[in-house]
């Protein structure tokens, strides 16, 4: 039977591996005001190289990243500098350019300019990153997937779709992941297991529900070397 949706939701954060309760915490990260690419809830994150603001974070999801490298579904920790990925993204906080207020949200739009914060003395934003390496995410699928014990048998690393859908669902990422058969190395993420969501769980079908945990190469804490 097929499955009921196929519009993607990004990463949703559930428990993290050894199915031990996840306690949620956050770490905030510093990004730049006018980013030439939007940030929504739900994606991955990681530094910027060289090419753009070096150490500020940016979406790993759309296809070109904010410093001009190649994410989406072919971001590779392999190939891609500084081949990290900081964990996924759950809100911003920042001086609103125009109002001068302070402002949470779910995303931070393309161009969105920051007013200088009188806490910091600079006009620098933050995002509030999942960070844990061990948690797990659920994650909606783009194709259909044969039998989901043979991928998590062969531990199958897996890509993030490009997300360029603009400001997303209320600033909330619709990425889906990116199903492909050949494994890789430096792909964002590994698949675990069936989300066993009610009509969500039809391998054999578009929008199958998996849990993922992050790929150890594309984690800045435990990647190898």
């Amino acid at each position: 039977m097929a499955n009921l949706q196929t519009t993607g939701y990004g990463c949703r954060a559930i428990e993290t591996l050894g199915n031990t309760p996840a306690t949620q915490g956050q770490s905030k990260y510093p990004i730049k005001s006018g980013l030439a690419v939007r940030i929504l809830k739900n994606e991955p994150i990681g530094p910027q190289d060289g090419s753009g603001d070096i150490g500020y974070m940016q979406s790993l999801a759309p296809a070109t990243m904010d410093d001009t490298g190649t994410g989406g579904a072919s971001w590779d920790a392999d190939a891609t500098t500084p081949q990290t990925c900081v964990g996924v993204s759950n809100g911003a906080f920042y001086i609103d350019g125009t109002s001068k207020k302070p402002t949470w949200a779910n995303s931070v739009a393309a161009s969105q300019t920051f007013a200088t914060n009188p806490n910091t003395g600079n006009s620098d934003g933050v995002v509030f990153v999942n960070d844990y390496p061990f948690q797990e995410y659920m994650m909606r699928m783009d194709l259909t997937m044969t039998n989901v014990a043979t991928f998590v048998g062969d531990c199958l690393t897996i890509r993030m779709n490009q997300n360029n859908g603009g400001a997303g669902y209320e600033g909330q990422s619709t990425a889906t992941l990116n199903y492909v058969t050949t494994d890789n190395d430096g792909h964002l993420w590994r698949v675990v297991r069936s989300g066993e969501v009610p009509e969500q769980e039809d391998v054999a079908a578009a929008g199958c529900d998996v849990v993922v945990v992050m790929n150890n190469r594309a984690n800045q804490f435990i990647r190898d070397a």
